[in-house]
């Protein structure tokens, strides 16, 4: 089960796709994405779901594709998938931005405090990321200052 929730296949199918002239590259990584959040998004039962370093790299995946797919289709790319893709980094970046989920003084805590940078970058021009998502901006952001300006703890 652990390869289903690692992000190396989705990231893999969207660097091909990114330098290939071949637009099924990146459809397989938008299927995988979706089938992902189909399965996993909204579960809490599974813990390779929201395990602290899969799910921020995981968040560096979505925002890759986002801003790929973005570039290479920016007139074709559906509402739909949008959405997606928009959901799919806003329920990652309230999950990085929660303290108790942050690793301080450990190399998960910085691929996580750097996921959740990108994912905000991703999306701070985007507005049908604003649109979906509007309610998790604010509190991320303020997460991620506060994170930055407190002491590190202890790691678990």
């Amino acid at each position: 089960h652990f390869p289903f929730y690692s992000p190396a296949t989705g990231e893999s199918l969207r660097a091909n796709g990114e330098h290939a002239d071949d637009p099924a590259w990146l459809d397989a990584a938008l299927a995988l994405a979706r089938r992902w959040c189909d399965v996993c998004l909204h579960t809490e039962r599974t813990p390779y779901v929201w395990d602290d370093h899969i799910a921020a790299v995981r968040t560096l995946v979505f925002a890759r594709l986002w801003c790929t797919l973005r570039e290479r289709r920016r007139d074709s790319l559906p509402g739909d998938v949008k959405a997606v893709l928009a959901e799919a980094m806003a329920r990652h970046a309230r999950r990085l931005a929660l303290p108790d989920f942050y690793r301080a003084s450990h190399n998960h805590g910085v691929t996580q405090a750097v996921a959740l940078l990108v994912v905000l970058a991703a999306c701070a021009t985007n507005p049908r990321c604003e649109d979906i998502a509007a309610p998790t901006w604010a509190p991320c952001r303020a997460a991620s200052c506060k994170r930055s300006s407190r002491p590190a703890r202890a790691t678990r």
